[in-house]
């Protein structure tokens, strides 16, 4: 994994004198993993993303088979996917990516992790429940990945009319406009 960039060099370097002639394979599990699941601290993709590092570490067929199994603000229809650089044949490779990628799909439920993203209502019943019980303060996190003015917690808490309750908002700050070299000048 840390020589990664050791490793594209080297298949560039291969691959001008003509001693490969590399191509690139993608295969879709068809299994989306919401972004905030796809730290790969958490089983069952630590382990899909150990064993692919290994793979990678243990052949000297293929450059790198990473994983892209989480999906950010402005990508629209992503799922997990493998993807790999390869100089062997391409029965041989297709056939080995289909079989790690169907490991990943057979895995689909236990990445899931249904028992983590509770509805808003419940989760503000948990809030309000722990703060009963005297465990303060309790933050509710609302995963906004898809949309800069995400409310649904904030129109519940209103709703709900709780005591004691602060909303910050964060924000994906926009970068500032591009100045021209003229308005550079005048700086």
């Amino acid at each position: 994994m840390d020589s990664t960039g050791k490793q594209a060099a080297e298949c560039l370097l291969r691959t001008l004198r003509v001693e490969i002639a590399p191509v690139w394979v993608l295969v879709k599990p068809g299994v989306m993993v919401p972004s905030i699941f796809s730290a790969t601290g958490m089983e069952p993709l630590k382990s899909i993303v150990i064993d692919s590092i290994q793979a990678s570490e243990r052949s000297d067929r293929y450059l790198d088979v990473p994983i892209f199994a989480g999906f950010p603000m402005p990508m629209s229809r992503t799922a997990a996917s493998r993807w790999s650089l390869w100089w062997i044949d391409t029965v041989r490779r297709r056939s080995i990516l289909l079989t790690v990628s169907s490991q990943i799909g057979m895995q689909r439920k236990a990445m899931s992790y249904g028992e983590l993203l509770p509805s808003v209502e419940s989760g503000i019943d948990t809030a309000k429940k722990l703060v009963c019980e005297g465990r303060r303060p309790v933050i509710l996190l609302e995963h906004a990945d898809r949309m800069h003015d995400s409310t649904y917690v904030l129109r519940e808490v209103l709703g709900r009319k709780l005591p004691w309750t602060a909303v910050p908002y964060l924000s994906i700050p926009m970068p500032p406009p591009r100045l021209s070299p003229q308005v550079l000048a005048r700086q």
